[in-house]
């Protein structure tokens, strides 16, 4: 048991994270109705993201929305980033999977790319997701470079030492 001594202890009550910003932008919908008012007794919305009376309103992290279940930011920031190199990387096979990678390679990288977009489409955490991001991106190292060495030798071929240092 420890003790510390205090002169004051300072109880942080009232603080609304969820409808204060959006009561505060004093926000009116249907027949000049007000969201502090709609919102008086408290939140009231349908699925956490539409409130009735406010029909171009929604709220994909708000009061009684499943975001409070994850850091809806960071979520969607890597939500973004797993589409990308989902997008990116099935683009680049389509391109020069056959060709740059063995049988055994495109299925293995067709897998992560599909174990990704399921893990996109289901998790609420972002950290999982980072990390299979952080997994696909680095298996498919080898197939980068290896379409950035058959790009530079399709840029230089057919030219000489000489030609590429005279244009340094």
């Amino acid at each position: 048991d420890e003790h510390f001594p205090l002169d004051v202890i300072v109880f942080a009550t009232g603080f609304d994270a969820l409808t204060g910003p959006l009561k505060a932008m004093d926000i009116t919908g249907l027949d000049v109705a007000r969201i502090r008012d709609a919102w008086a007794d408290g939140p009231v919305n349908y699925l956490g993201t539409m409130v009735h009376g406010f029909p171009n309103m929604f709220l994909p992290s708000s009061a009684l929305s499943p975001s409070v279940l994850s850091n809806m930011a960071t979520l969607a920031e890597q939500q973004v980033e797993a589409d990308r190199i989902i997008e990116d990387i099935r683009a680049a096979i389509a391109v020069d999977g056959e060709q740059l990678l063995d049988a055994d390679e495109l299925e293995c990288l067709r897998k992560s790319i599909d174990e990704l977009q399921q893990l996109r489409e289901t998790t609420r955490e972002h950290r999982q997701l980072a990390r299979k991001i952080e997994s696909v991106a680095k298996g498919s190292e080898t197939f980068a470079a290896r379409r950035m060495n058959a790009a530079v030798k399709k840029a230089l071929a057919g030219q000489s030492l000489d030609q590429l240092e005279g244009e340094l």
